[in-house]
């Protein structure tokens, strides 16, 4: 049995979380969606969506946002709802102010979530740290 995964912004980063993706066993890559179309031609034969939604009607069990940070909360919300498994590129969000009066509900989507048994995680590349350069 595969994961099927979708990925949300194939720029900068989400290209090596494509490359990776299908280099791993156990993972079907079936969706990708960036509204800014597949500038570094890493697309193959899957077509381009063009948002989170479309994804998400792929029918996808897991997802990784890869997107411009401005839409990473509402993309992992939106993705914690439909009950699919998320790792978010970090941030998390824009700022920690305009998420604020969100985190009731946040807490709330992320609560239903865990009753669809989904998570939500946050991951952080550390490429170029001293921690990996020090090797």
């Amino acid at each position: 049995m595969s994961i099927r995964l979708g990925i949300l912004g194939i720029g900068s980063m989400g290209r090596h979380h494509v490359r990776n993706a299908r280099a791993t066993q156990g993972v079907e890559l079936v969706a990708l969606a960036d509204p800014g179309g597949d500038r570094f031609g890493v697309a193959g034969d899957l077509p381009v969506l063009g948002g989170v939604e479309e994804l998400i009607e792929a029918g996808i069990d897991a997802a990784i946002i890869a997107a411009p940070t401005a839409h990473h909360e509402a993309a992992a919300l939106a993705l914690a709802e439909a009950g699919v498994h998320t790792l978010v590129e970090k941030p998390l969000a824009a700022s920690v102010t305009p998420s604020r009066p969100r985190a009731s509900s946040a807490r709330s989507d992320m609560s239903s979530a865990a009753t669809r048994r989904s998570s939500t995680c946050v991951g952080e590349s550390r490429r170029g740290s001293s921690a990996r350069s020090s090797r």
